[in-house]
């Protein structure tokens, strides 16, 4: 797979920046000779993109469509590689500017969407989706910058969509706020039951959405009870959540003893009797 060597920002024109899209402005974008043009769908992907904007229930196709679709990077050469003898492992790319100040990496999901942002004379390379967005979980990423239809990604939201365990660890009294899912993720239950049933130093495991008091919306809540070290057991949930498993949502593995109170939510796997 290449790697992302460096980023380059750039304008759109003559200096000019591409903004992140306000899906309140309507169904344009911005185009960079003609002004605003309509925003038509060039292949199925930027078909369930449109539809995951307005209809929450197709968002998690979109997850879907996303993760196995192309995603094009903008590259600042044509053929988007280096020179050198290394050219076929590194890839530079154009990032944008994002509402607080900092510099992103800049993804489209298709040749349009990166012209509309800096005109034709720049290369593009596509990758993946899902790969892509493996390389782009550190920093996060716009995903078409100039278009009306697209999206802004922190990098914890990126590691929700790649279903990425997310390790926590409370170091002072933290009020989680935990519920039962009113529609049990059966596939996530699975996966998760599949590692903590065939792993005899995991004595217990409950899942439940959870609400924390540093940060919106919700997340999957992983109450693993073990005497084992953390770092022995958190490597197996890598990949646990595929995309829409987790239904977009980050999964928060939280490691304690089994001699604590019982956990809450969805029972996964059950503390033997003592």
């Amino acid at each position: 797979m290449r790697k992302l060597l460096s980023l380059f920002g750039a304008g759109k024109r003559d200096g000019e920046t591409p903004r992140v899209p306000d899906p309140s402005e309507g169904d344009h974008s911005t185009g960079p000779d003609n002004g605003p043009a309509v925003f038509a769908p060039q292949n199925p992907l930027e078909e369930a993109l449109v539809r995951a904007s307005s209809v929450i229930e197709a968002r998690t196709e979109f997850i879907r469509v996303l993760m196995e679709s192309d995603l094009i990077f903008a590259t600042p050469q044509p053929d988007g590689l280096e020179s050198d003898e290394d050219a076929s492992e590194l890839l530079q790319i154009l990032n944008v500017p994002f509402d607080d100040g900092t510099t992103v990496p800049a993804v489209f999901t298709s040749v349009v969407r990166v012209i509309e942002a800096f005109g034709p004379d720049v290369g593009h390379v596509a990758l993946q989706g899902r790969d892509a967005l493996r390389i782009l979980a550190t920093d996060g990423a716009v995903l078409n910058p100039a278009s009306t239809y697209g999206v802004a990604w922190s990098p914890e939201d990126l590691t929700a969509l790649l279903g990425m365990p997310v390790p926590r660890t409370i170091e002072s009294p933290t009020q989680v706020m935990l519920a039962t899912p009113s529609q049990q993720p059966q596939a996530l239950i699975d996966r998760i039951r599949a590692i903590v049933d065939s792993e005899p130093r995991i004595e217990a495991a409950w899942l439940a959405l959870a609400a924390w008091p540093d940060a919106d919306g919700h997340s999957w809540y992983l109450d693993v009870r073990t005497a084992a070290p953390r770092e022995a057991i958190a490597p197996l949930f890598t990949g646990v959540g595929k995309a829409g498993e987790t239904e977009g949502m980050a999964l928060d593995i939280i490691f304690r003893t089994a001699d604590q109170e019982p956990g809450s939510g969805i029972e996964i796997k059950p503390l033997a009797a003592r």
